[in-house]
Parts: structure tokens; sequence; C-alpha cells
């Protein structure tokens, strides 16, 4: 009886929103993550598990869901997929305190920083920006927002595509979400595979090295930096992927406000080296990750993207 849901669940993906089959590749993703846990700790970890939970409900309602009205099967999209990227973000913190701390890349990732461009990543954004004078300290704000930008990005991203879609076409959504999915299941992966701190953590000359932040910009600042509970999420950069990700959906759907996106793509990519989050090689690799990511979400949830053709603002 169950396995005619999850079959259902995987066939019917206009229906849900792509939920079901989004929703069985995460299951999937959570059941691995066990078993490397069980293998690398020798321990039953059920963290991991805890997700997949979520996920059998949801396919246990597949029928109600298919009843609602879009904009709530939008919602559940969007809230399913919101948990299940928080808790796993947590957990791959959690996995590097049970490993006991895994190996740190930095070393590999700053030599680099200093052969390419012969300072740090951020010291050399601080000395090619140095001619703004005064100004400086209001670019360096601007990155900070920019920076902050990014918990926004795939919520408005994906907001302003569900408006741009005709009734009878909301499902196509569902594509939108898979690469969403994609994205950060990969990136955390990648996260626990090629553990990586950031310069502001690693390098001591790079903690001490001085801002020229406002106090709006130091307030950003210190939050991002009090609120952290995993220390391996630099490679590659989640802010610049989401950020190129978003940015290629607002274009290729020919969405009204694709350019402000892509001003505060740029604005955020600039922040994640000025700001001393990221080593330049985070930042080069995600480019190409989040392309692929664009791509692979066709082939979880196969739905041709939905082009604006009317040049009048419809919302």
């Amino acid at each position: 009886m169950f396995e005619s849901k999850i079959q259902k669940a995987w066939q019917d993906y206009r229906g849900d929103f792509g939920l079901g089959r989004i929703g069985l590749w995460v299951s999937l993703f959570e059941v691995f993550i066990f078993f490397i846990c069980l293998l690398f700790f020798e321990a039953i970890i059920i963290e991991p598990l805890l997700p997949v939970i979520l996920i059998l409900f949801l396919i246990s309602l597949e029928a109600y869901i298919h009843r609602l009205r879009n904009v709530h099967r939008f919602l559940i999209n969007t809230l399913f997929l919101t948990c299940c990227i928080i808790f796993n973000y947590v957990f791959v913190g959690t996995f590097d305190k049970l490993a006991g701390g895994l190996t740190r890349y930095d070393l590999y990732f700053a030599d680099l920083d200093l052969q390419i461009l012969g300072l740090t990543s951020a010291a050399f954004f601080l000395k090619v920006t140095s001619f703004l004078g005064p100004l400086q300290s209001l670019y360096y704000d601007f990155l900070q927002l920019s920076y902050m930008t990014y918990f926004l990005f795939p919520f408005l991203g994906g907001i302003f595509y569900y408006q741009q879609l005709s009734e009878r076409n909301k499902y196509k959504i569902g594509r939108f979400f898979a690469s969403l999915m994609i994205f950060f299941f990969f990136n955390f992966l990648l996260y626990v595979l090629v553990p990586v701190s950031g310069p502001q953590y690693f390098l001591a000359s790079v903690k001490e090295l001085s801002l020229p932040l406002s106090a709006f910009g130091v307030f950003f600042n210190n939050i991002v930096l009090n609120s952290h509970p995993n220390f391996i999420d630099c490679f590659p950069s989640g802010h610049t992927g989401i950020s190129v990700l978003v940015t290629i959906w607002m274009f290729k759907i020919k969405n009204h406000y694709r350019y402000i996106f892509l001003l505060f793509c740029v604005g955020m990519i600039q922040a994640t080296l000025a700001l001393k989050y990221h080593y330049l090689l985070d930042v080069l690799c995600a480019f190409p990750f989040a392309f692929i990511c664009y791509k692979l979400a066709y082939f979880i949830v196969p739905i041709d993207i939905d082009i604006r053709r009317h040049r009048k603002w419809r919302f």
C-alpha cells in the first residue's frame, strides 16, 4: 500500500510541484549519510534519518496535498526544503565535532591565494578598493548587506518565479525547487569531503585584519561571526553558488527583477572574499557547480522552464 504511494509520489511530480521526487532524493541522501556515520563512527546516529520521517509523512499525505490550492503546495515545498536545508547544515557541523575536527585543507587554499594574488584575498581586496577613500566604508557596507541577502535569494527567486507563472503552469516551480535541493545537498557533502574553515578562522593575519565597516556593517558582520554552527562550510562557497544559481534562473525566465538579482549577486561574490569569509578557490569552483545544479534539476523534475513573454509588469 505504502509502496504505491511512493510510486505515485515519484510519477505525479506535477501535482505536488516536485515534492515527492525531491523528497525521495533527499531520503536517499539522508540514508547515505546515516551509513557514512555508521562506518565512520561505528555507532548508530539517528539524526540523519529524522528528515526521512518527515518525508514519509508527507508522502502519506500525497492525495491530500494534490487537492490543495497552488499557493499552499508552493508553501509546503518551501517549508519542507527550508527545514531539510537548515537541519543538514547544522548536522555537517555536528559531524565535524563528532569526528573530533576533520582535517582542514585551508593551508592549500590560502597558499593558492598567495600564489595568484600575492596577498590573502581580503588584503588584496582592501588594497584594490583603497582608491575609494572615504567611500570605501560605504562600499564595504554594501558588500556586507549583499552577503546577508544570501538568506533571501532562494525565497525571493522562488516567489518571483511562482508569481510569474500562470495558474495552470504553477507546477513548473518544481524544477526550481529541484535545483535548490541538488545545490544545497551536494554542497553539504563537499563540506565534509573538503573541510575548509575559511580565512578569518584559520589565518591569524586575516583574523586581525581591520575592515572599513561602519557601525551598520559591523552589526551584520558580528551576526555572521557569532552565529556559526558549522565551521567547515567554505568549499565551494554556498553564498556565491546560490546567488549565481538563482540569478541564472532569473535571467533564464526573463524575470523583471533579474538585474537587481545580478547587482546583489556581484556584491555577494565580492563580499565572500573582501569580508574574510572565503578563499579564491571557494568562489571560482562555485560558478560551474551552480551551473551544473541548474542543468541537473531537469533530470529530477523534467519540466520546461516558463519564460516571460509579455513586457508589461504582471505583479
